[in-house]
This record gives C-alpha cells, structure tokens and sequence, in this order.
C-alpha cells in the first residue's frame, strides 16, 4: 500500500499486490507443467494432485490480484474506492463528511500481518469499518497509508 499523490485537494492510494501476484503465477505454471509431465509419464495421482493444486493456486491469485486505490477528492467532496479484479471494476463513492479516519486492522500471529479500514461516522454506513482489501498483508506501507490518510482528513477540518 503507497501513498500516490498528496496535496491539500487531493489524496490518492494505491494497493497494487504485484510481487504476490507474480510468485502466485509462477505457482500455477509450475503446477501446470508437473501435471503435463505426469501425464506424459503415467503417474494420474500425481496429475490430480496437481490439478487440484493449480485450480487452489488459480483462486488465491484471484483473490490476492485485486487492486485498490482509494482517491480522497476535497473538490468533489468525496472518497472513491476503486477495486480492479479478474470479476471487473468496482467504484464505491462516499462523501468526505461520512468518513472518520482510518485504521489499520492487526492479524497476530507469529508474523503481524495488517489491513487497512475506513471508519465511518455517518451516513448509511455510520458505524461501519469498511476493510480496503480482502486479505491481510505484512507491508508496512498499511500503518504509512493509515498514517497519511488520517492525516490528510485531519486538515480538511
């Protein structure tokens, strides 16, 4: 997660997963060229295995590729939060005044892992903490992004 762009108007931030985008596909066309391999050779266990390891592979790439980018707009008055996955484009839009800051959402285990969240204070998600990806992450980037955002919405008041 990076801050983009940061001006007085206008904050941007993005979430691009590449790095784990990659190794999640080299996974898949490892798996993938095993299981040829294993149907060249005979072994059809091997070649189920592999199957269904590539089809569990292919649905976390799916789910760990989707992109985000928050844009927090003081002209127009609003956050958009723009998600790009292989399912499309999402853009939801939320007034600026609804939004009480964000924060990050800590996962404990042997290793942290991290997860941006908006809070919203009203309107018809008052109460609600809006997660910004779908997976948890160790990038520090999260508390930097958490940290600008709050800043950020701090001096629009």
């Amino acid at each position: 997660m990076k801050v983009t762009h940061n001006t007085p108007d206008m904050l941007i931030v993005d979430h691009r997963p590449v790095l784990l985008t990659v190794v999640l596909g080299v996974f898949v066309l490892i798996y993938v060229g095993v299981a040829f391999d294993g149907l060249r050779t005979g072994r059809y266990g091997l070649v189920a295995l592999m199957i269904f390891l590539t089809f569990a592979m292919y649905y976390m790439l799916k789910i760990a590729s989707t992109r985000v980018r928050l844009t927090f707009d003081r002209a127009a008055n609003q956050l958009t939060i723009r998600q790009k996955s292989t399912k499309g484009v999402q853009v939801w839009e939320h007034p600026l005044n609804t939004i009480g800051r964000a924060r990050v959402n800590v996962q404990q285990g042997e290793t942290d892992t991290y997860r941006l969240e908006i809070d919203f204070t009203s309107g018809m998600d008052a109460g609600y903490s809006h997660p910004v990806t779908t997976t948890f992450s160790s990038d520090p980037g999260v508390r930097n992004a958490a940290d600008a955002i709050n800043t950020w919405l701090e001096t629009q008041q």
